[in-house]
């Protein structure tokens, strides 16, 4: 029997996408702020989809169903 492919992430916002490139994990927090709550770990390799309608602040990626993390740490 195949092998079933791994469905692509389904991007519902502009289309942007990256991949975490950080092998402890990226944290992805409440506000783009490093004193703002944790929400959950993004894990490496981990594919997240740019928010539709949401600024963020230079340095930060704002995550589809919420929250935001360090922009340098994907790829």
């Amino acid at each position: 029997m195949a092998k079933k492919k791994a469905d692509k992430p389904k991007v519902s916002s502009g289309g942007v996408t990256k991949t975490v490139n950080y092998a402890p994990g990226v944290n992805l927090r409440a506000e783009p702020s490093l004193d703002a709550e944790v929400l959950r770990v993004l894990l490496n390799n981990e594919v997240v989809a740019q928010a539709e309608g949401v600024s963020a602040p230079d340095g930060w990626f704002a995550v589809s169903g919420g929250g935001f993390c360090m922009d340098k740490y994907l790829k």
